[in-house]
């Protein structure tokens, strides 16, 4: 898989499946157009992580600019980067920064930093889709992993991730629904 190229080391994982019946064509055309946010559940925790950023940029008196749909290409275009891809086999998308802080600390990143950002102080996160395709159904899995670069920010990150992993399983549960939905549809 191309997530363990990427990240075969980590410190945590988590991993979800579902079993859709839909052909593989639709249901990897539907994971860049399915409204991830539509589920007020996963909307709501995401709002709620986006909240201190929002605090802290809120002297700028920016517009709301917050997207009505929350799609792939919204996480695209909010720091995730894709990594790698297969089309209709696995896309991976990853995150570097200090996530355990209010604001997250996001960074830049591309495949080549990705892989060899080693930097104490940080985080890197990978999470991929799978597709695997099978009679008149199919299986799409999503992992995320996490693999921090020292001691200290594994400390901070693995206290965090004790907080807010029911959240990241329970929003990851409601998009693969989602997407399940919207496939078969």
């Amino acid at each position: 898989m191309l997530i363990d190229e990427l990240m075969p080391e980590y410190d945590v994982t988590e991993r979800h499946a579902i079993t859709i019946n839909s052909p593989l064509t639709i249901v990897y055309a539907a994971l860049r157009t399915t409204d991830f946010g539509r589920p007020i559940i996963v909307k709501a925790l995401l709002a709620l992580r986006a909240l201190p950023s929002a605090l802290v940029h809120f002297r700028n008196r920016r517009p709301n600019t917050s997207p009505k749909k929350i799609t792939f290409d919204t996480f695209v275009t909010n720091r995730f980067a894709v990594l790698s891809e297969e089309p209709e086999r696995e896309i991976v998308l990853g995150l570097v920064g200090r996530f355990w802080t209010p604001t997250g600390c996001l960074e830049e990143t591309d495949a080549a930093h990705f892989v060899h950002e080693h930097r104490p102080g940080l985080s890197k996160s990978a999470w991929n889709f799978t597709f695997e395709y099978s009679g008149n159904t199919t299986v799409v899995t999503t992992e995320t992993r996490v693999q921090c670069t020292d001691r200290s920010s594994r400390r901070k990150f693995r206290l965090y991730w004790l907080f807010i992993r029911p959240f990241s399983g329970l929003m990851r549960s409601y998009m693969l629904k989602e997407l399940k939905r919207m496939s078969e549809a």
